[in-house]
This record gives structure tokens, C-alpha cells and sequence, in this order.
């Protein structure tokens, strides 16, 4: 991947929105175009850490997730991890703790 080409697009592309919007031109249609456009880049490049409206739900299981990997109960891990997998998040574990992102469609 030529990532400094990418990140001349990304940018180029994050200009020409911020003078549409400047000058009132961008449609509501065109912005949630953008909104898709950017999930998308950003779930490859992960250029900003987003803080997702994460459900209370989710929250719970994570915290239940972390508790089960504290006590080495791995098989309990991974069934909460299949169960926030299966209504629409991924979970990734580094070495700050679990990091939490919304799949896309």
C-alpha cells in the first residue's frame, strides 16, 4: 500500500468537505456520503481513535469479558467475544486492554 498517496487522498478529500461546508454546498446527502466514506477509510487506517456511542450492553459484556480474561478463564472470553461479534463490534486485545470498534455493513 503507497500510504503517503493514501494520505494525500484522505486529506484532499477532508479540504474539499471542509469548503463545502464553509460555503454551505454540502447537502445532507452528500454528508452522510462523507460520514460512510470516512468509516471506511478510517477502519483501514485507523487515523482517528473514535469514541463510539458504545451500548450499555456491549459495555457490560466487555467489562465481563475483561473480568473472565483476568481470571484466565479463556473459554469465557471467547464466548463474550463471539456474542459482541455477533450484534456488530470487534474486539482487539493489546497491550493498553481491550480496544472496542463497530464492524462495517
Amino acid at each position: 500500500m503507497n500510504i503517503s498517496a493514501a494520505l494525500a487522498q484522505v486529506f484532499d478529500q477532508v479540504r474539499a468537505a471542509n469548503r463545502s461546508i464553509d460555503r454551505a454546498e454540502l447537502t445532507a446527502g452528500q454528508a452522510g456520503a462523507l460520514l460512510q466514506w470516512w468509516d471506511r477509510i478510517n477502519q483501514v487506517l485507523q487515523l482517528h481513535e473514535e469514541k463510539e456511542r458504545v451500548p450499555e450492553d456491549i459495555r457490560r459484556l466487555l467489562q465481563q469479558r475483561d473480568a473472565a480474561r483476568m481470571s484466565k478463564n479463556w473459554s469465557e472470553s471467547d464466548a463474550i467475544r463471539t456474542r459482541i461479534e455477533a450484534v456488530g463490534w470487534s474486539v482487539k486485545d493489546t497491550k493498553e486492554g481491550q480496544k472496542l470498534t463497530k464492524k462495517l455493513h
